[in-house]
């Protein structure tokens, strides 16, 4: 099984030749379709028929059950990531802790199970299995789960749906509570309520706007200026992306943040081209999931007052480490103040330290190197 296992991930995973549109979409997919969880709920909750208000309640509690049975299998069966074993390519950041089963898939099938069960609503039901499945596709194709963690969400789900089913006469009391609640809330709040398609279309439009941005980012490589004609940032960029930012904006020095790997083909190509381009390339291996040491990034900064300007700095995505150093740099070098310097860890670069994202490490970094010399540049 194990062996199926690894094959399947490796079928799914290992394309030879990357696709940027592919992996920019199962990027979106696996990190943001969840979100069209809570807004179909709440969709749901909010129409005038209680019989859609309770699906969508009895919805809500067969995904945390699923969530629930994730967690105890968890406690007792640890299965780690792909990229724990460095095996597959990796196109988003993941806590190391344990893949079985997958929460995201989890989520989704819950839910499109239980809705199954419901003839009004069979057709929710199977768009969201579908969305399930996708996910897990975007999920494994992402580097960050196993073909196994999907089928282990498939069994939990089902479980998760049945039993809900099995309990809705008890659940049903705690719906009547909360229905009633939200209907008081609603007389309450009732010129917003009205209003709560506007509020729908806000969300969607927020979420077209998002899409948009990100698709924007990762065409141009989250590619971005510094300083003029002294330091730049990007993300991981193709040949193509390369050669256009070093000969437009006369890169002579490049420092990989990701560390030296010779045996990823990003990183030869990359070695290659720099080389043929004279450009001067340097590794220096930071982690967005673990703070860095003041120690550390003085000799990063040391490496950047030395070396031939522009300098490119880049990590995987251009968002987390990337950022790091630009903040660095603009409070160290430029003697910014902390806060308009820490400006370089924003949401417009894609850096995402919210909701226990492991990437805050990144913000810690900063104001542990901040405190550390805020007496000596007198920037507070």
């Amino acid at each position: 099984m194990n062996n199926l296992n690894l094959e399947i991930f490796k079928l799914i995973n290992g394309y030879k030749n990357q696709s940027h549109l592919l992996s920019f979409l199962a990027i979106i997919i696996a990190r943001y379709l969840i979100f069209l969880v809570p807004i179909y709920l709440t969709w749901m909750f909010l129409k005038k028929d209680n019989y859609f208000k309770e699906q969508s309640l009895f919805s809500f509690y067969s995904a945390l059950m699923g969530l629930f049975f994730n967690f105890v299998i968890s406690l007792f069966y640890f299965h780690p990531r792909p990229f724990m074993f460095h095996i597959g390519r990796v196109l988003i950041s993941h806590n190391p802790d344990s893949s079985f089963p997958s929460d995201h898939v989890t989520i989704f099938l819950c839910i499109g199970f239980y809705l199954l069960t419901e003839s009004k609503l069979k057709l929710y039901g199977l768009l969201f299995i579908l969305l399930g499945f996708t996910v897990g596709l975007a999920r494994i194709y992402c580097g960050i789960h196993w073909p196994l963690d999907i089928m282990g969400s498939l069994v939990v789900s089902m479980l998760a749906a049945i039993l809900t089913r099995y309990l809705e006469k008890t659940l049903s009391f705690a719906n009547k509570y909360i229905i009633s609640f939200s209907k008081r809330l609603k007389k309450n709040l009732s010129n917003i309520l009205k209003k709560k398609y506007l509020i729908l279309i806000f969300l969607l439009f927020i979420v077209f706007v998002s899409s948009t941005y990100l698709f924007y980012m990762e065409e141009n490589g989250n590619f971005h200026v510094v300083e003029k004609n002294v330091l730049y940032r990007s993300g991981q960029l193709d040949r193509d992306e390369y050669i256009y930012y070093i000969k437009k904006y006369h890169i002579k020095s490049i420092i990989n943040l990701r560390g030296k790997m010779p045996n990823k083909n990003w990183y030869k190509k990359e070695i290659q081209l720099s080389k043929k381009m004279n450009i001067i390339h340097c590794d220096f291996r930071l982690s967005s999931d673990k703070i860095v040491t003041t120690k550390k990034l003085m000799k990063l900064i040391n490496m950047l007052k030395i070396l031939p300007k522009p300098i490119l700095i880049h990590c995987k995505a251009g968002a987390d480490r990337s950022g790091l150093v630009s903040a660095i740099w603009e409070y160290y070098l430029k003697r910014c103040t902390p806060y308009k310097a820490k400006k370089q860890l924003s949401l417009l670069y894609l850096h995402f330290p919210y909701l226990g994202s492991p990437s805050r490490a990144m913000d810690k970094s900063f104001w542990l190197f901040v405190n550390n010399y805020s007496k000596k540049f007198n920037t507070n």
